[in-house]
């Protein structure tokens, strides 16, 4: 197989679906909305911003696991959900120094910091966000009028239970020119689009060239899915796969 290979297939999507957990939100606070804009406003010296959270979202991601996915446009709407979760119990006090810590690295290059935004920093804390649960319908999508009719959230949700899937157990994979089968352990992985994706982990090794040319290439398997529809609004998973090279020993 070539490196970096990208290869396509599409699964249906259910029409109605249980899920195997509770499912949670944390909203945003709305006085975090306004001090990250402000700032980011001021940083970049134009009114139109939105604020810098994306690499947050990252951050909270990594740290928490049971964070499962963020909404993208959460700190663009006047109210909105921010992260979903499996657990109403993850440590809001947590969270709160995570926020904090990056709103001092994201704008440290400030000079011109009011004192009133100041105190706002020091006063950001776990008191300020709360979780609530959320019910969804089973009933997952279906088209009416010629029109798709889905809950936004499963755009994110119906990707994560496959990842999730994926990671919970290993994973065989078949080689059909060497007609062998081999077992991989994946893990999940952040993508900067926001798409779901699992990656093979530990890398694979495979050394290439002459005796005494020999140069050890590392690569991991991976698959990364989005939700998408076809023009009669049917909706379906989408998923590239391939291998990506790494340059690094690990």
């Amino acid at each position: 197989m070539a490196y970096n290979q990208i290869q396509l297939f599409a699964l249906n999507i259910p029409t109605q679906l249980t899920l195997p957990f509770e499912l949670y939100a944390l909203e945003v606070p709305q006085h975090w909305k306004e001090l990250f804009t402000r700032l980011q406003q001021i940083k970049l010296e134009r009114k139109e911003v939105s604020p810098p959270t994306k690499c947050l979202n990252h951050y909270l991601q990594v740290l928490i696991e049971d964070l499962i996915f963020p909404s993208p446009d959460a700190f663009k709407t006047y109210q909105g959900n921010w992260f979903y979760s499996k657990s109403n119990l993850i440590n809001l006090d947590y969270i709160a120094t995570i926020v904090k810590t990056w709103v001092r690295i994201s704008f440290e290059s400030l000079k011109n910091f009011s004192e009133s935004d100041r105190q706002l920093i020091i006063a950001i804390s776990g008191n300020d966000i709360k979780f609530k649960k959320i019910n969804i319908l089973e009933l997952v999508w279906e088209v009416r009028d010629g029109k798709l009719h889905i809950n936004p959230i499963y755009y994110q949700l119906i990707s994560y239970l496959f990842t999730s899937a994926i990671v919970s157990k290993p994973l065989t994979l078949i080689n059909p020119d060497a007609s062998e089968e081999r077992t991989f352990h994946f893990r999940e992985s952040i993508t900067s689009d926001g798409r779901s994706e699992v990656i093979s982990w530990n890398p694979e090794l495979i050394v290439r060239g002459k005796e005494k040319e020999k140069e050890n290439h590392y690569h991991s398997y991976h698959a990364t899915f989005n939700l998408n529809y076809h023009p009669n609004g049917v909706p379906y998973l989408n998923c590239e796969y391939g291998v990506r090279v790494r340059f690094v020993e690990v």
